[in-house]
């Protein structure tokens, strides 16, 4: 019998450079992710071509929301694609 991966809700999320995120999860896990490789389809190639749209990310009921409606649950898999270490995203996630 298979085991299934417990869903590990978002506390929090923030903006570090471009598409890249940090999130913090209710078990105090933080990761630095990309989520340009999550994002397909209508509702986020708006997110992608417009920053400010993206830079509005929220968490709700501990999932990443935007306000067009795009929602994200990637508690469901902490070991995502981690972000492209750039000398800024580095230094902002260094300073949280």
């Amino acid at each position: 019998m298979e085991q299934i991966e417990k869903l590990i809700r978002v506390r929090r999320v923030e903006v570090v450079d471009g598409l890249a995120v940090r999130i913090e999860f209710e078990d105090s896990t933080v990761k630095l992710l990309d989520l340009e490789p999550l994002m397909h389809g209508p509702i986020f190639d708006e997110l992608v071509h417009d920053s400010a749209l993206f830079n509005q990310i929220t968490v709700e009921h501990g999932t990443i929301t935007w306000p067009n409606g795009a929602t994200s649950s990637v508690g469901t898999g902490r070991a995502l694609v981690p972000a492209a270490r750039t000398r800024r995203a580095s230094a902002q996630f260094a300073q949280s």
